[in-house]
This record gives structure tokens, C-alpha cells and sequence, in this order.
């Protein structure tokens, strides 16, 4: 089985699979999820925005045409919500993809508390081990 979790023999993989696949440089499967976004782009400053989509790997926002350029190292905040509490979340991240109507960012450096987070909002509390608390405890 390979990383996208399809099994196939060496070369056999259909040519319609290898081309949608081609740009895809996701290590991890990413949901439709709306989050409240802050972000801080150096001189441009402070921008509110929300998600499109979200994974462990980084998010797409969505932004004005000229609010992000490729390659600008950003910072991310934003709330997850588990186990009845709220947790907040402080991330560097770079821009990846811009794209019509946002912009796509990927994680720098994310700590093992964030991870964790995303992990158990992406694929339910069963992801978090069991009587850790969403701060890590």
C-alpha cells in the first residue's frame, strides 16, 4: 500500500490517478472545516479570515486577491473546540498555493499539542490517547 492508502502493484496505477495526484504534496488527508482565523503577515499585519479546508499538515483560507504572496511565512491563531473545552492554537506556517479566493499554508515547525488537536478534530476523540486532556496533560 502506498501513502494515499491505495493498494497497487509497482506501475499500476491508472495514468487519470497519477495525473490528479501530480501536485498533491499532502502527507496527511485534509476536511472541509470552517475555523475563525486570525492572521499575522508581517508588515501587512493582522487579518481575520476562516479555514476551507483543514489537515495536519496545513489549511486553506480564504483571503483577498492581493493579501498573500507565495512563499510568505505567516502565523496562524486559532481555536479548536474538544472535550468541552476550547484550546488555542499559535502555528508558523508558509504559503504554499494561491489560488482563486484564498490562499493554501502549510504548518512550520507545528507543536506536539496542536497535532494533537487537529488530529482529534480532523478524525474524531477516538484520535487522542486516552486521559489526555486537550492540553496534553
Amino acid at each position: 500500500m502506498d501513502r494515499t492508502g491505495i493498494g497497487h502493484t509497482k506501475g499500476s496505477a491508472p495514468a487519470v490517478f497519477a495525473a490528479a495526484r501530480a501536485d498533491e504534496h499532502r502527507w496527511s488527508e485534509r476536511t472541509a472545516q470552517t475555523l475563525d482565523v486570525s492572521l499575522y503577515n508581517g508588515d501587512a499585519g493582522l487579518v481575520r479570515t476562516h479555514s476551507r479546508n483543514v489537515s495536519l499538515g496545513g489549511m486553506f483560507i480564504e483571503t483577498g486577491p492581493e493579501t498573500l504572496s507565495l512563499n510568505d511565512r505567516v502565523t496562524l491563531v486559532f481555536n479548536l473546540r474538544g472535550g468541552g473545552e476550547i484550546s488555542h492554537h499559535r502555528l508558523p506556517a508558509s504559503v504554499v498555493r494561491i489560488a482563486p479566493g484564498g490562499a493554501g499554508l502549510m504548518y512550520q515547525n507545528s507543536d506536539a499539542a496542536s497535532t494533537r488537536e487537529l488530529r482529534a478534530m480532523l478524525y474524531g476523540a477516538g484520535a487522542r490517547p486516552a486521559g489526555m486532556d486537550i492540553h496534553g496533560g
